[in-house]
Formats: structure tokens, sequence, C-alpha cells
């Protein structure tokens, strides 16, 4: 039996949009797992039978190193009563990671460390120090998951550590496209991808074409900061009508959104902070929409003139790249698109390659 831990998701919900979360959620089809979920409101838990739910302290909910140690002291202490072939933990930045107990505190368990990109953090000095507090911790561990693309050249550790697995994305289902109107999507994270500038640039184009038949939807994670922003944003540009900032929705909502739509947008600065990867692109191309992307090195790998338009990161690079789209919408073949991405398909990598990753681990 393998066990994922979830310390920083505060429902169910959210847990399943997170990258472990989705891969956790996959494995449960081809192999015995379980997650343990810690949670501060114990009321009205949807009930899974592979989710195990775990009280965390509420008095130290704004108290972030009492409330890490507080959680990895309750997490030891409900696994001395539990019997796991493996433990997987989160392995993103933090500015309190204290994994490090988990290992030091429980020796017989075996633990990997799940990791996903570097930090990504706009500040250089708190990127070294979450990159380096991240190191440290990893130390204490035999086996750390890192994705086969792993740039060792920004985050080192021993490679004798490392467990590679293939990212898979998520499969959002398909539904052929009516290109009258251009209907653009954003999926994925807000905070630090300056995704208001698209707003900016979808500002522009449309005061240069008012007859152009678009609109754009936004979804994803956010703080009342961000979102405030992003309403004022949309509200300045007076685009109210036919750009819609969601916020954070259940992947039920989010497939319902992406089979409306017909174009995906992947925005983000080109700063290097982000070039590891791009899951909304993948995943977009899976549901068969063209993109509209930044110029990333990731991005350029899988976006050519049949299945989208690369621009810089800025609102007039982004207005005229958005020009480019609406006037060759009809040419693009969302049935292609899909079909030659299927193969990228989370299903698909968790089953010929996470899931035997994990099950040599727990042997």
């Amino acid at each position: 039996m393998i066990l994922f831990v979830f310390t920083a998701s505060s429902s169910y919900e959210r847990l399943i949009t997170t990258m472990v979360g989705k891969f956790f959620t996959a494995s449960t089809r081809y192999c015995n797992c379980q997650a343990l979920l810690m949670v501060y409101n114990a009321n009205n838990l949807p009930k899974h039978e592979k989710v195990k739910y775990l009280n965390a302290c509420s008095r130290l909910r704004k108290i972030p190193y009492l409330r890490e140690f507080d959680q990895v002291i309750r997490v030891i202490s409900w696994l001395k009563g539990e019997k796991y072939d493996l433990v997987v933990l989160g392995g993103a930045p933090s500015r309190t990671k204290m994994i490090f107990w988990y290992p030091l505190l429980n020796p017989r368990q075996r633990f990997a460390v799940m990791m996903a990109t570097p930090s990504v953090n706009k500040e250089a000095w708190l990127r070294w120090y979450l990159d380096k507090l991240l190191q440290f911790n990893l130390l204490f561990f035999h086996h750390i998951l890192v994705p086969v693309t792993w740039p060792f050249d920004r985050f080192s550790f021993p490679k004798a550590k490392a467990r590679f697995y293939e990212i898979g994305f998520q499969d959002y289902g398909f539904a052929q496209k009516d290109y009258n109107t251009l209907k653009l999507i954003y999926l994925g994270y807000i905070r630090g991808r300056e995704i208001e500038k698209t707003i900016d640039g979808f500002a522009l184009f449309v005061q240069k074409y008012p007859d152009a038949n678009v609109t754009y939807d936004i979804a994803g994670k956010d703080d009342p900061e961000i979102a405030a922003m992003m309403r004022d944003t949309i509200s300045r540009s007076k685009l109210d009508s036919i750009v819609t900032y969601h916020g954070f929705l259940s992947n039920e909502a989010l497939a319902e959104l992406v089979k409306k739509s017909n174009a995906g947008v992947c925005y983000i600065p080109l700063n290097g902070r982000f070039e590891f990867t791009s899951t909304k692109t993948i995943e977009y191309l899976i549901a068969g929409l063209p993109v509209i992307g930044t110029n990333s090195k990731y991005v350029r790998m899988h976006i050519d003139d049949s299945n989208g338009i690369l621009h810089e990161d800025n609102p007039q690079a982004f207005a005229d790249a958005l020009r480019a789209m609406y006037n060759n919408r009809f040419s693009y073949k969302p049935d292609e698109i899909r079909a030659t991405h299927l193969h990228l398909r989370m299903d698909e990598k968790i089953r010929s390659s996470f899931v035997p990753l994990l099950e040599s681990i727990a042997r």
C-alpha cells in the first residue's frame, strides 16, 4: 500500500487540482494507494474510499513554523498505527519546509519526495533560499521522484537518489469547435504569471477591432489580493461583458469550461523562472485547442504554425498574436491537434511510468 500525504491543501477539491494530487487521483486506477489529507474543518467532508482525513490544529494555522512542525508530528503519530510500503511527500519549495523530520522521527518507514519544479518566486534571493532549504531537506531521503526533464543545472542533488518519472497531463475531454467566435481560456496559477498583461493585450485588440467576436475566460488559484487585481483590470479595461475571471474552479467545472473554449492562453514572463515545463500548454493541446503562448523554451518545443502562435511577454505582443490567431482561426484542426498529443495524457504516463516506479521503490 502506498500513501500520499497532503498537508498544504485546504480541501479535497483543491487537493486534486495540484500536480501531486492529479498524480494520486490517476494512480488510484492502477495501484493500491491512498491519500492522507490534513484539514482544519472536519465538518461536511466528502467521503472518498481512497482518502483519509487528519485534523490539523486550527490555532496554529497562522503561525507557519509551528504549524508545519505540528503537522509533521501529527502525521508521524498517525503513521505509527498504520502500515504502508511507501509514503510519498510533496516537494514543493516552501519557506517553512520541514519534511526532513519524517525520516528522522520514523526511520523504519520508507519515504519518497515528489518534485515538480524548483522555486519560481520572483525574488532572486528568495528563490535561492527556498531551493537551498529544500536541498537541505532532501539530504535525509533516499528516493527523490523527479521528471525526466529535471534541470540539474538549476537545482542539484545527488543523482543516485533521483527516481525519474514522465510527466502526464490532464485530459479535460473534447468537444467539436465552432470558430465563429474565438473563445480564449487561461487555466492555472495567477500569482507571478502576469496574466493581467493578457487582459491589457486583449483590450488593445478589442479597441482596434471592435467588431471581432472574442471572449476570454480566466480560471486559476488565487488569493483575495490577486482576485481583486484581476477583476479591477477587467473593469478598468471595460471588458466585463466578454472577459470573465472565475478564480478557483473544480476539475468538473474546468472540464466544462475547456470544452466550451476553442483556444488556450499560456502566458508566462520570459525571465527564466518558468522554463522547466508548461502544464497548461499540453492540457490545451490534448483538448484540441490551439495555443497563444509566450516564446519560452518549453512552449517552443510544442507549438508550431499548425497548433498555435508564439509571442513576447508584453500586452502589445499578445494583442498581435491574438489578431493573427483570430484571422487564422478557421485553419486550425482541433481533432488533429488532440490526436497528436493524446500520448501525453496523464493516464498513459501514470500507467506506463509513474506507478511502476512507485511499486519498484515500495518493494
